[in-house]
């Protein structure tokens, strides 16, 4: 299957969709114009061949994300499914893919994820989860991260725990 369609140049590079089979939608891609197709490809393709494990590991931080933000805001109502989820899983259908950006990488046989969505628990604030090399590096809050930056932990990383 094409993951990707659309690609064109725009004002800030190449962008177009990528199709994410996790959530069966098509969504907004974007990479300089200096990332090759073929790495974004491999891209693509390492985002709707994502293991069990590794998706039941984004769960487990998107959960934990979730509870820390509900935890620390318990004047605001939130959506009635996110306080009796009875699995981790549950939790991707209060999240709505938005983009992946393919950064630069650092190693061209090496895959890397860079999404943003939108999240039903955090909407001021929105949700980036990174996945390098089939690892997860980070998720937590939007803050316009680099799937290959060294110093992941010294955001509000839930990865490596809260800070």
């Amino acid at each position: 299957m094409e993951f990707t369609r659309n690609i064109r140049k725009s004002d800030f590079g190449m962008s177009g969709e990528v199709y994410v089979s996790l959530f069966n939608k098509y969504i907004r891609l974007e990479f300089n114009d200096n990332i090759s197709v073929d790495y974004v490809n491999l891209c693509t393709s390492n985002l709707n061949s994502l293991s069990e494990e590794t998706v039941s590991t984004i769960c487990n931080y998107l959960l934990l994300y979730c509870k820390d933000v509900m935890s620390n805001l318990s004047e605001v109502a939130f959506p009635e499914g996110l306080y009796n989820l009875s699995s981790p899983r549950e939790i991707l259908s209060f999240i709505n893919p938005i983009s992946l950006e393919i950064d630069k990488p650092d190693n061209w046989d090496i895959p890397a994820l860079n999404l943003y969505c939108k999240c039903d628990w955090d909407q001021d604030n929105d949700l980036q989860i990174l996945i390098n090399s089939n690892q997860v590096v980070y998720v937590g809050p939007f803050d316009g991260l680099n799937s290959w930056q060294k110093n992941l932990s010294q955001w509000n990383n839930y990865v490596v725990g809260s800070m």
